[in-house]
């Protein structure tokens, strides 16, 4: 039975030079070409509304914009609940907001798929990691896996055979950069044939892998892309529109495969195999080891809380600059089953927290 799993945020990836979710927000907005276009007119103009929105970043700009170009499914999927229809003053008022949304999505539908390609290759172009400092997951590894495994290049022995399975919101390729660094074997759902395959099918994603790492991408890849037959594909490198792909005849799709900010896609393919996998491991571990994750999805947030409940030999073990203030507020009444590292993802932080957590 695997006894601990890994849960990657984005302050995993920042030592790499991929900026968080909030910097990277800030810098499109700084690359937008000109307050007076289109694009910009809109990105301006939904992000006033969303002004008092929770927390607005790319992520929920992806949603509006994915909303307004499917506008003919969005009044089923967001107002087919009977609460919304009781808490409308009228059924005449609830008609004309829903006229509204149609009239506003069809005048914006296609500066909103220009933004929206803009933004997802501003994504892929950031998630490109500028360093390799790989000794950071040696030691994380080396702590968790196998204290006496060797995981650096120069290891005469070879890449060491082992298995541990991941599990991150990231959109970059850093762990699979650095699986391929240290000559690993790994598995995150990239067919051979140039397809994703991230159903239950893949036995060597979902089965307990004893000689290779198991990386579930929650949030979707920076190589994923929905193909011109609407086939889910991956690619060795992110690739323009139009482009053709180094694996096949097929275009390389300017679809970059990423989730929206929204409720509803962890029960949507390709997405919902991962989540039910992570689900059932936190339901059986003794320790989850979480780095640089701020827990701001309240559905991967609500599975914890609900694994704590369940697993009650489960612990947390948390890497964050905000650790503190991230357990006080997400884990406040279960606080005294997790450990904190109170610093970004380092060598030193790792060795620090896995040293108290088996002290």
């Amino acid at each position: 039975m695997v006894s601990s799993i890994c849960f990657v945020g984005a302050g995993a990836s920042v030592p790499f030079g991929v900026p968080t979710m909030a910097q990277m927000t800030q810098e499109f907005e700084q690359a937008l070409p000109s307050t007076l276009s289109a694009p910009s007119k809109l990105y301006d103009g939904i992000k006033y509304v969303l002004r008092d929105y929770r927390i607005f970043d790319i992520e929920a700009m992806i949603t509006v914009l994915q909303d307004i170009i499917n506008i003919e499914d969005v009044p089923s999927r967001l107002f087919n609940h009977p609460s919304v229809h009781y808490f409308s003053t009228s059924a005449h008022r609830y008609d004309n907001m829903i006229e509204l949304m149609v009239k506003i999505g069809s005048r914006h539908r296609d500066t909103a798929r220009e933004l929206l390609q803009n933004i997802k290759h501003h994504v892929g172009q950031a998630c490109t990691p500028t360093h390799q400092v790989y000794e950071i997951y040696d030691e994380l590894f080396r702590r968790v896996v196998n204290e006496a495994a060797d995981f650096t290049p120069a290891a005469s022995n070879g890449p060491p055979e082992l298995g541990y399975t991941l599990y991150t919101t990231n959109y970059d390729q850093v762990l699979e950069d650095y699986c391929q660094s240290r000559k690993l074997a790994y598995e995150v759902g990239q067919s051979e044939d140039g397809l994703l395959d991230l159903s239950n099918h893949n036995t060597k994603l979902y089965s307990s892998g004893e000689s290779w790492f198991q990386i579930f991408k929650l949030h979707g890849s920076v190589n994923w892309y929905q193909d011109q037959d609407n086939r889910i594909s991956w690619l060795p490198h992110l690739a323009q529109t139009g482009s053709v792909s180094g694996s096949s005849e097929r275009l390389a799709p300017g679809e970059l495969l990423i989730h929206p900010a929204n409720e509803t896609y962890i029960f949507r393919e390709p997405f919902y195999p991962m989540f039910h996998q992570l689900r059932s491991h936190l339901s059986t571990v003794e320790r989850c080891y979480i780095v640089g994750y701020s827990f701001r999805d309240d559905n991967i947030l609500g599975m914890f809380h609900d694994a704590l409940e369940v697993n009650r030999s489960l612990g947390l073990h948390i890497v964050d600059p905000n650790a503190g203030s991230i357990v006080a507020k997400k884990f406040a009444a279960c606080a005294d089953r997790i450990q904190i590292e109170e610093s970004s993802f380092s060598v030193e932080a790792v060795g620090n927290l896995i040293s108290r957590s088996t002290g």
